[in-house]
């Protein structure tokens, strides 16, 4: 079967690299458990990697992090907007309710 063949990849006689599997007739990276998503030529784990951030070419914005497929803060901070703030020491951003953060836009 030339469709997932790797020494008959697509066609007789076309072999795929090393570290490569066929899949539909095409040769693909093999990717490592610890990242099994293939965007493009590169393996990626959609699941926290900020560049691939649940989908190919999904980059979160600089600070951010990737987790379960969503852009994140680090720790101890919280998304207002699409910016991470530091709740205990940015108020300006952040109006507190009971022990719930709501964020608010800074005046311009």
């Amino acid at each position: 079967d030339t469709s997932l063949e790797t020494m008959h990849c697509g066609q007789c006689g076309r072999a795929c690299g090393a570290l490569q599997k066929c899949a539909g007739g095409l040769c693909v990276e093999e990717c490592p458990a610890n990242r099994p998503d293939l965007c493009g030529r590169s393996c990626v784990n959609v699941q926290e990697d900020p560049l691939h951030c649940g989908g190919c070419g999904k980059a979160v914005l600089s600070g951010n992090t990737c987790r379960n497929r969503q852009p994140a803060c680090p720790e101890k901070q919280t998304l207002c907007g699409d910016v991470c703030v530091d709740v205990m020491s940015n108020v300006q951003f952040v109006q507190f309710l009971s022990t719930d953060y709501q964020c608010q836009l800074p005046m311009l």
